[in-house]
Formats: structure tokens, C-alpha cells, sequence
């Protein structure tokens, strides 16, 4: 037996589960995780980031979602808005990921 997988749907999951998990964080949050991926931007050498560097940077600044699946929907949100874009794939640094490819993102001017 073969699995097909129709990517339409699957996208349409994605949206739902991210959509969800931005629900649960508020809007509060999330409008202040983008001002804070503004601020993180400006700092020399973080033009282009992975997500990681973001997380880390922000658990210094005393950011901390409720959950750690966030961070994907925050990606998304900041992509759509246009602050964001896709730079590359490179592997994670976080031992938790066990060296996982993980996208490298660019600042939008």
C-alpha cells in the first residue's frame, strides 16, 4: 500500500495548526515577538538568522512563549508580513535537534 499525500492539504493543516498555536500565545505576544525580531535584526551579523539564534536571543531578553511551538507560526507570520525571506537551509546548532537542516532567514529592508 502506497501513502499519497495531497500537499494542498497538508499545507491547509500546517495554516490550521499554526493558526492555533498563535491563538493560544494572543495577539499581545505575538505583536511583541515581531518587535522583537525588528530589534534582533539590527544587530550586527543577524541580517540572516535561523530560528535558534532568534529563540535563544529572546530567552535572554525575557521573551518566552507558552509554548515552544510557536516559533515556526512566528517565522510564518513574520514572512507574510514581509519582514522576512528564505535565505538557505543549514544545520541546526542546538543539540536538540541533532544537527537538523533548519532555515536560514533573511531581513527584509
Amino acid at each position: 500500500m502506497q501513502l499519497t499525500i495531497d500537499s494542498a492539504i497538508a499545507q491547509r493543516l500546517a495554516e490550521e495548526g499554526m493558526a492555533r498555536t498563535l491563538e493560544v500565545e494572543g495577539d499581545a505576544w505575538i505583536e511583541t515577538a515581531l518587535e522583537a525580531l525588528k530589534r534582533f535584526m539590527q544587530i550586527p551579523g543577524y541580517h540572516e538568522f535561523k530560528t535558534e539564534d532568534f529563540r535563544w536571543w529572546c530567552a535572554s531578553e525575557g521573551i518566552a512563549p507558552h509554548s515552544h511551538k510557536v516559533w515556526g507560526a512566528l517565522t510564518n507570520t513574520a514572512q507574510r508580513r514581509g519582514l522576512i525571506e528564505f535565505a538557505r537551509v543549514e544545520k541546526s546548532r542546538s543539540p536538540k535537534t541533532h544537527g537538523h537542516r533548519v532555515t536560514v532567514w533573511r531581513a527584509v529592508a
